[in-house]
């Protein structure tokens, strides 16, 4: 069974969390090496989930976005 709430890149993750926290997040591209294992990964297992599907088929499950997660998070770990 696939699970997924939501899909965004990196840089969405980085300005989400800019704008819930207060804080400029900055995205930093992982290592060529890093890269090439994801690529590998993504080759041999691949990545697709139908994420409008999932709402539809189990609507019970409380799907959020990543931004709504990281609204709940208690971010003043970061001070």
């Amino acid at each position: 069974m696939d699970i997924a709430s939501d899909e965004v890149s990196g840089l969405e993750v980085a300005e989400i969390l800019s704008r819930v926290t207060g804080r400029t997040i900055q995205y930093v591209q992982g290592s060529i090496e890093g890269m090439e294992i994801m690529c590998q990964w993504f080759d041999k297992v691949g990545y697709s989930v139908d994420i409008p599907s999932l709402h539809r088929e189990y609507p019970e499950i409380g799907w959020h976005t990543f931004e709504e997660w990281a609204k709940r998070q208690d971010w003043g770990m970061l001070e």
